[in-house]
């Protein structure tokens, strides 16, 4: 029988914690819950978790803030701490309570009743006891750095030796993913449609120590992408990561929008993301019987007013993750979804 925790959860949103306050309660863990830094640093100096669960979006990035100071405090203590980035992240937590994806060194493993969500089949769903309830193993490794690159969070080298493939790679997300994945250790392919950006992308990849392949892709055509993903194949021999973060989209009221318009964003957003999938799978993942594909999408469980065209694509994208998830699991095809924000 698994012991039980004593387990730190620090968010500024009152009904996150509360949540995971009673989830973890239900399986007998001590949950220490706190809404800022000052109240989690005094109750850690009353007794000090287990286990550490923390918001890196509190206001002026207050969660890295605190997990310096906790570590500063607390010099010798080795607390595996398990890092939220985002809602969406809090969501998954919340769902899956799984943090291989987040923090390799630190396991918390389990599967949730009750949640209204359904394991997504084509992912590790962890270990479940006859219940669903949670189940906790920990490494005793605690995270190494909370600044900078993602290299000081997860393991040297996690990457090495994959290929991961960027849609929209030239800037933002995209752009920011190639780098830390590249600094773990993969070689990085990335496309867009600005030719302008992506070879300065390249650039400061490359000048990262990141091997690097760029080269304009639009998205909206089919052919593109397969003259694309084959020249990424000729240069690296595989794609082991897909990461579709590439869309577009523009505010708008619904009675303002053309069927023009709605079209360009389902294409671009849905069909796109589709089509690379496609390619993708085909080429690559399936000969390989491996293959691990993230798409982003973004938050619209509750619709999306201001902008029912990319609404309506992402929900697409999500119901297409889900059953890609089940279709493509026998070729050892992982599929899941990320909504920022």
């Amino acid at each position: 029988m698994t012991a039980k925790k004593t387990i730190l959860v620090l968010d500024d949103d009152p009904s996150v914690r509360h949540m995971l306050q009673v989830l973890l309660e239900q399986d007998g863990h001590a949950v220490i819950a706190a809404g800022d830094v000052p109240s989690a640093l005094a109750q850690c100096a009353v007794q000090l978790p287990d286990l550490m669960v923390v918001d890196l979006m509190l206001p002026v990035e207050d969660g890295e803030m605190f997990l310096r100071e906790f570590r500063r405090r607390w010099r010798h203590s080795d607390v595996p701490v398990i890092l939220l980035s985002a809602s969406s992240a809090r969501t998954e937590i919340a769902r899956r309570l799984s943090v291989e994806a987040t923090l390799p060194k630190t396991v918390l493993r389990g599967g949730l009743a009750g949640t209204g969500d359904h394991p997504d089949p084509g992912a590790d769903s962890g270990q479940r006891d006859g219940r669903g309830q949670l189940t906790i193993e920990s490494s005793g490794l605690a995270a190494r750095g909370m600044c900078g690159h993602m290299d000081q969070l997860y393991a040297d080298g996690l990457f090495s030796g994959e290929v991961v493939l960027i849609t929209g790679g030239g800037t933002g997300i995209g752009l920011v993913s190639a780098s830390e994945m590249g600094l773990l250790g993969a070689k990085v392919a990335i496309c867009g449609r600005r030719p302008e950006l992506l070879q300065d992308a390249v650039a400061e990849l490359e000048s990262k120590g990141i091997e690097t392949f760029g080269a304009p892709c639009d998205i909206r055509e089919p052919e593109a992408i397969g003259a694309y993903v084959d020249e990424v194949l000729k240069r690296f021999g595989r794609i082991d990561v897909l990461i579709n973060n590439a869309g577009g989209q523009f505010p708008t009221t619904a009675e303002a929008l053309s069927t023009k318009g709605f079209a360009a964003v389902i294409r671009n957003n849905l069909i796109g993301t589709w089509s690379m999938t496609h390619a993708v799978a085909n080429k690559a993942m399936i000969p390989q019987k491996r293959g691990r594909i993230v798409n982003v999408i973004a938050q619209i469980i509750r619709g999306f007013p201001g902008m029912v065209h990319t609404g309506a694509a992402r929900a697409g994208v999500d119901n297409m993750t889900k059953t890609l998830a089940v279709e493509w699991a026998i070729h050892g095809i992982r599929v899941n979804a990320v909504a920022p924000g």
